[in-house]
């Protein structure tokens, strides 16, 4: 679940335990299992259903999962394009 707390956004689980505290300024909901959040500093991220970060925070933009694509822009570096892979050994992405 997304969760607003004192203004500020994170993630909970189903199960009753915070999977992301809630110290983001900005964040949209699970899409294919991951979930783009940022902070005030205007840096995103993006973290997966057991609160590992997948995507770390150096991103000024990153799209949501989008038929196994994910888009994010980095200022000096400009627009890149990330593939999600499924683990050969679990078959999980």
């Amino acid at each position: 679940l997304l969760l607003k707390k004192d203004g500020l956004y994170g993630y909970y689980s189903i199960d009753g335990y915070w999977i992301a505290q809630p110290i983001y300024t900005y964040a949209r909901p699970f899409i294919q299992g991951l979930a783009v959040l940022g902070y005030e500093s205007g840096t995103v991220g993006m973290i997966d259903t057991k609160g590992n970060i997948v995507m770390p925070f150096v991103f000024t933009y990153l799209s949501d999962v989008s038929s196994g694509r994910i888009v994010g822009y980095c200022e000096g570096v400009g627009y890149n394009v990330f593939t999600l892979y499924k683990d050969p050994k679990t078959e999980q992405e």
